[in-house]
């Protein structure tokens, strides 16, 4: 229970008058945006975030009552200006924090616009007229007509104890009584928990989706040459365009008509672009070309001569683009804006989802962040992190920090990485705001690049030589792409082997970007995923063994520890970051299946054959794995997808030339060898006791 007899904070000196700034510029986290006055109907409210990627929220006054409105104003304006007193901090707990972020502020205030609308509907007259009961009830609004979840239902109370907190502070804004979960327990008011929070509870985007998307981005990767070099090319006649016009520029009219005039000698068109349905002469870009000054062009073109040879000799200028395929083989200089769209988005998917970092971190990249290895074969991405970082009080920083563990760049992400260094170069970001004007230095924002995926998967089905099917869970966003990684990294699937490679480098790969003792980054995500692997397949495998299939192998004594005990120390489903830990630090517990495998591997770092001895790893290398390794276990239905696997290859051989069919043949015979081997040595799960250890 918070004691608030302790509260001793003075009231600010001097409140805000309608014409002044909410904030003090001089203290504004970001110096380009502008800080609204008090009494504006809107608050644009990023000039309090540095993050390149930060969204542009607003907070519009019109929509609080107006019975209310000013309350609130000033309230938020406290947000912003009064930090929470350290003795109610202390008593709070580590997680609250003095100071809120610009987003947090965005949403308090759009949370405290829903308490408005329900004490309007519900003839509460006066803020201050919120008491126990009130609030009470409108936390039974919030879990039954709202039906919000535990964590929002959260995130309302803690809005609700800041406006209580104001109002100590600011004796105007004073409430009647603390909010009941507050000063007691909040349990009896919240909903029951779901286990899962944060990231755990985005859904991985389904597999035939994922591998379509990211095969399409990589095509879009590989034939990124022709559409960069178009690109470079707009940003010449744009360079041109700005230039100032020698002085008097003397005999320049003579010169652009002997320019023009060798054109038509070698049968050169007059350059022409589309213009509201029309074809005119493109003036920018035959300034360039001629050398001369855009206005110089431009007053020849609307002569009358310079019209009638438009229609006579013009032609629309069209760039070399891409393969025919994905991108058409030319396409007008105009169009050339959509094929750099589609490319930043495809370069963008390529990064967030083969390095697995978190949208706002891929859209504050920086030009030159790639640097070699010291250990060999990577590139590593040093660039900032955002969503964890804290300054000296444990407020969250806006401006990020360079990561103590950079990320790894595999070479697709490379690719990608220079690619987009070569369309802005001049902007110092990767993934520059179109709206230079408005967003100087900011990037471009998730919103934007979501909708950028849409555009993406669209186009790509329009193309008609490929097909990116739809997510049965819901359209794709860039939040979901880390989840994604994390879930296919986890759950390899040990028969299908090129998948599994793959997947087990991209493991590696990730795993030796850091530092061994540094498990952070997109490893929390990558061991709850595949903690969560392991405890369905041991549930599902338990339940086989309970209906009578039986084990063989190395291994099996310990898979069948595991199968009796896989309850003591969890519950059978991983619904936590702790009970992810807890799981795979057990070494009884670590049992790796997948639908496709042909074997169990009863995973252990000591006797693990797939790693090296100076290793640190929670999970086998599946593309390491060694046939006669002590890790090794199997059950009935292994021995079945063994013969299956047999009887493929045979079919396999009969379409193949002798020596390759031999080589099929061979494999088959010693699949087949290796589930005789199983029948002979199987035992039910009953017969692996103590003594069998």
């Amino acid at each position: 229970m918070i004691n608030f007899e302790l509260m001793n904070s003075d009231p600010p000196s001097v409140l805000p008058s309608r014409t002044d700034p909410i904030y003090d510029k001089d203290k504004a986290p970001s110096k380009r945006d502008k800080i609204p006055e008090f009494g504006a109907a809107v608050w644009p409210i990023r000039f309090f975030s540095d993050n390149p990627s930060s969204h542009d929220l607003r907070i519009k006054w019109n929509g609080f009552p107006a019975e209310y409105r000013e309350h609130f104003r000033l309230a938020t304006w406290a947000l912003f200006n009064l930090p929470m007193p350290a003795e109610i901090l202390a008593q709070l707990g580590t997680r609250v924090v003095s100071r809120l972020s610009a987003g947090r502020i965005y949403h308090s205030a759009v949370d405290w616009r829903t308490l408005a609308k329900w004490m309007r509907a519900n003839g509460i007259e006066h803020v201050r007229d919120l008491d126990e009961v009130a609030l009470t009830s409108y936390a039974t609004y919030l879990r039954e007509t709202r039906r919000l979840d535990r964590g929002t239902m959260g995130n309302h109370f803690m809005a609700i104890n800041r406006l209580w907190i104001i109002g100590l502070q600011i004796p105007a804004l004073e409430l009647r009584e603390a909010p009941p979960w507050l000063t007691g327990s909040s349990d009896d008011l919240l909903p029951e928990s779901r286990g899962e929070a944060g990231e755990n509870i985005t859904d991985p985007i389904s597999t035939p989706t994922i591998s379509a998307l990211l095969d399409a981005a990589l095509a879009f990767v590989n034939m990124a040459g022709p559409i960069v070099d178009a690109v470079v090319l707009q940003e010449d006649i744009k360079k041109h365009a700005s230039l100032l016009p020698e002085r008097g520029e003397y005999g320049a009219n003579k010169r652009l008509a002997q320019y023009v005039a060798e054109l038509r000698e070698s049968g050169s068109p007059i350059p022409l672009k589309e213009h509201r349905g029309r074809r005119i002469i493109d003036a920018p870009y035959l300034a360039l070309q001629s050398g001369l000054s855009v206005g110089v062009v431009q007053n020849w073109a609307l002569t009358k001569s310079a019209r009638e040879l438009a229609r006579a000799a013009g032609e629309v200028v069209h760039v070399d683009l891409g393969d025919g395929k994905l991108a058409p083989l030319k396409v007008p200089l105009s169009r050339v804006v959509t094929y750099r769209r589609l490319l930043e988005t495809a370069c963008f998917i390529t990064i967030a989802y083969l390095t697995g970092m978190r949208p706002g971190e891929v859209l504050a990249l920086e030009s030159g962040v790639l640097h070699p290895s010291q250990r060999g074969g990577w590139m590593l991405i040093r660039s900032r992190a955002f969503k964890p970082v804290r300054d000296d009080d444990g407020n969250h920083d806006s401006r990020g920090r360079t990561r103590a563990a950079p990320w790894v760049a595999i070479t697709p992400v490379v690719q990608a990485i220079r690619i987009l260094e070569r369309l802005s170069p001049l902007s110092g970001l990767l993934f520059p705001s179109k709206h230079h004007v408005k967003n100087a230095g900011r990037s471009t924002s998730p919103n934007t690049i979501s909708r950028g995926i849409q555009f993406f998967i669209k186009y790509v089905n329009a193309s008609g030589n490929r097909r990116i099917p739809d997510d049965p869970l819901g359209p794709v966003n860039p939040l979901r792409l880390r989840r994604t990684l994390a879930w296919h990294i986890a759950n390899q699937p040990g028969g299908l082997v090129a998948l599994a490679v793959q997947y087990g480098h991209l493991r590696t790969a990730i795993s030796e970007g850091y530092a061994s003792r540094v498990r952070n980054g997109i490893h929390d995500l990558i061991d709850f995923e595949t903690a969560r692997s392991i405890a369905l397949r041991l549930s599902e495998m338990s339940e086989a063994a309970d209906a009578g299939e039986e084990i063989s192998g190395p291994a099996a004594f310990r898979l069948a520890t595991a199968l009796r005990e896989r309850n003591a120390g969890f519950p059978g489903l991983v619904t936590s970051q702790r009970q992810a830990s807890l799981l795979l630090s057990n070494p009884d517990l670590t049992i790796f299946d997948s639908d496709d495998a042909l074997f169990v591997c009863a995973f252990d770092r000591d006797t693990a054959r797939c790693l090296s001895d100076t290793e640190e790893a929670f999970a086998p290398r599946i593309d390491l794995c060694h046939p006669n390794c002590t890790n090794i276990a199997r059950m009935d239905r292994h021995a079945t997808r063994l013969r299956l696997s047999a009887t493929r290859l045979r079919g396999d051989a009969e379409v193949l030339p002798a020596p390759a069919a031999e080589r099929l043949r061979i494999r088959a015979s010693e699949l087949d060898q290796v589930a005789q081997m199983h029948d002979e040595q199987r035992r039910a799960i009953g017969e692996y006791d103590d003594s069998a250890g």
